[in-house]
């Protein structure tokens, strides 16, 4: 099972993700992370206190994001 949910603190974005990341439920993340910075978020906090499995899809999606961020001045912090 896989969940995220997006909340707003001081003016960043802090994404909470719970469950297992793998092949199937990285493309999810994918999508929610795009539209934060296609929405002009540059600095993502990524809280993943409750995952509990994250697969090769999953840190090729936050690897793919922090250059995306990166090429903007942005930047993704893991928590």
């Amino acid at each position: 099972m896989f969940e995220f949910s997006v909340a707003e603190e001081g003016g960043l974005k802090i994404i909470t993700v719970k469950g297992r990341i793998d092949a199937l439920s990285s493309a999810e993340l994918q999508k929610g992370l795009d539209t934060l910075i296609l929405a002009g978020d540059r600095v993502i906090l990524v809280n993943f206190a409750e995952v509990n499995y994250i697969s090769s899809a999953g840190l090729r999606v936050l690897l793919s994001v922090q250059k995306q961020l990166k090429r903007v001045g942005g930047e993704i912090v893991l928590l």
